[in-house]
């Protein structure tokens, strides 16, 4: 069964909304677990900027009542899902790292 994508007013808002709402549904069971974590991937499109939003809302939730444990398990799921949507450049994102950071100097 695939999540359809919510019908929205504002795409951005209605999205990030739907998202958190399956992150706290309940998943007590580990294929619940799984099942949630593949329904955030198919309502986030497999792309992680909405599922990191989502993430930063559970975060600052947690950062003002630390025993927020609906959150703790929300965040767990969200993390679960961004383990496993895809990365534009890559799965371990090193592409163009070569440019940033430090360079060693010849010698």
């Amino acid at each position: 069964m695939s999540v359809p994508a919510p019908v929205h007013q504002d795409g951005v808002a209605a999205l990030h909304r739907a998202l958190a709402d399956r992150a706290l549904a309940p998943a007590h069971t580990p294929e619940d677990r799984e099942r949630a974590i593949a329904d955030l991937l198919d309502l986030a499109g497999a792309r992680r900027e909405p599922l990191e939003a989502v993430r930063g809302e559970f975060q600052r939730r947690l950062s003002r009542r630390s025993d927020d444990f609906d959150a703790t398990h929300a965040l767990r799921l969200v993390e679960g899902a961004l383990v496993q949507a895809t990365r534009p450049d890559g799965p371990w994102g090193w592409a163009g790292s070569e440019r940033r950071g430090r360079r060693r100097r010849g010698r």
